[in-house]
């Protein structure tokens, strides 16, 4: 049996190129986009990263309209005397995909709008409650480890354990997990990146990558078993740079995953090329057999308690005087996912509840601005 198709690993065939290499092979010629978009339909869930895609499939079925196609007339027009060349069936098919995509790119443009607004919506409620999570992005090549390494990181269950296939995930998934002195924390897995990928397709996970901007820490994940791993690396470096998403180094933390892949020499050598190099933090682990998971917990605990700027505070409460009160501020303190409850003691005189706890600026202000009479009379 022969192939059932050719892909050729380009970026894109010319029309020209892929309609002679068919009549050369007489088997269909697929390029890199083409192979690429047929999985972003297979994978996408979200209804922005849809009509993205169909957007990038009607400009690509544009540019491959043949002059073949324009030796039909669809309608022939003019006086009695005199008739016109009509309408090319080519011209037809060129204007019916232009109004699927002006219809489509109206359908988008209010899809990222409404996302915008709940997206901002959101961030201002959570600013003014002083609720807000701390998010930790990852990002990295396709079939780095990123899906595996979200699930260890949020303990997500064995059975819901990731593919390992490309573009596995396309559209965001986003979990809260915990960190020792940080609580919770909402860790977001973005899609897989590929080398010398059209920014047509790319466009169709802007929603994801959009993470990266307001994320506190970026994890950017990489496959160290792979010969390729630093140039895959540049590669997400370099996208992320061109759609202004790229965080300081400062907040990024390089994730050498697939470390059980490497042999006890390549190991020793990644060592040593680690403890010369300089700028971003690099962690190796692996995520298949959980090792280096704690040593990147806590790498990210300390980027966001740093970030977060958080401070020891204690309160004297009132615990004999106002049960009802100390209840709902104690209900605060341990359930706030900005603050963590160090220690509890009764006061020498033996009337107050010692509270030491470390807090962020914002979770303190709403703390001590807050009305707690209104507390102890809902509970009266």
């Amino acid at each position: 049996l022969g192939p059932c198709s050719v892909f050729v690993n380009t970026k894109s065939l010319a029309p020209h190129q892929q309609q002679h290499l068919q009549d050369e092979w007489g088997v269909p010629v697929l390029d890199r986009f083409m192979v690429v978009l047929q999985i972003f339909k297979n994978r996408a869930t979200s209804a922005e990263a849809t009509i993205q895609l169909e957007l990038a499939e009607l400009a690509f079925r544009r540019s491959r309209l043949s002059a073949s196609d324009a030796g039909y007339s669809q309608q022939r027009g003019g006086t009695a005397t005199r008739g016109g060349g009509g309408e090319q069936q080519i011209e037809l098919s060129r204007r019916t995909l232009l109004r699927r995509e002006t219809l489509l790119k109206k359908e988008l443009a209010r899809a990222v709008e409404s996302r915008a607004k709940r997206g901002s919506v959101i961030r201002e409620r959570e600013i003014n409650l002083g609720s807000r999570l701390s998010r930790v992005a990852l990002v990295g090549y396709t079939n780095a480890g990123k899906s595996l390494l979200h699930q260890r990181l949020t303990a997500l269950a064995p059975k819901e354990r990731a593919q390992d296939a490309l573009f596995a995930s396309l559209d965001t998934c986003t979990r809260v997990g915990h960190l020792p002195g940080v609580n919770a924390v909402l860790f977001v897995d973005t899609v897989g990146f590929i080398k010398d990928l059209a920014h047509s397709l790319v466009r169709c996970f802007n929603a994801t990558l959009e993470e990266a901007v307001h994320c506190d820490v970026l994890v950017h994940v990489i496959d160290v078993s792979n010969r390729a791993a630093y140039a895959q690396k540049r590669s997400v470096e370099q996208t992320l740079a061109d759609l202004g998403t790229l965080p300081p180094v400062s907040h990024r933390i390089d994730v050498y995953n697939k470390s059980d892949r490497l042999s006890a020499k390549e190991r020793l050598c990644w060592e040593e090329s680690e403890a010369a190099a300089e700028g971003t933090t690099r962690i190796l682990c692996s995520a298949l057999k959980s090792d280096g998971i704690e040593r990147l917990q806590a790498e990210i605990a300390r980027r966001l308690q740093k970030s977060e700027k958080r401070a020891s505070r204690s309160f004297e409460l009132p615990y004999l005087e106002r049960p009802a009160v100390v209840e709902a501020q104690l209900s605060f303190l341990y359930g706030h996912p900005k603050a963590t409850v160090l220690g509890t003691r009764v006061s020498p005189c033996g009337e107050k509840l010692l509270v030491d706890c470390e807090m962020d600026d914002t979770s303190y202000q709403v703390f001590t601005g807050r009305s707690w009479q209104q507390d102890e009379s809902t509970a009266t």
